[in-house]
């Protein structure tokens, strides 16, 4: 898609959004969210930030922070309590 369509068409930009959401689900956080950071950018400037598939993406690229944000809290707990120990 990317190669025929460009980096920044709409339809390469949804394949990006749902590569995200896969790589989410896999569990490959960091990925996921450098590829959603890059479909906000790229909807946000052919859509604006409005628009519902924009949204849609400023919402998943929100869940997968709180997600690594939540990891990294459970990775700050385990080596406190290594130290304790």
């Amino acid at each position: 898609t990317e190669a025929k369509l460009g980096m920044e068409h709409v339809d390469t930009l949804t394949a990006v959004n749902n590569l995200a959401c896969t790589l989410m689900r896999r569990g490959q956080l960091a990925e996921a969210e450098a590829l959603f950071c890059r479909a906000v950018a790229g909807r946000t400037e052919r859509l604006g930030a409005s628009h519902q598939s924009t949204q849609s993406s400023v919402s998943s690229l929100a869940n997968v922070r709180a997600q690594l944000a939540a990891a990294a809290s459970r990775g700050h707990q385990h080596r406190l309590a290594r130290e304790r120990v």
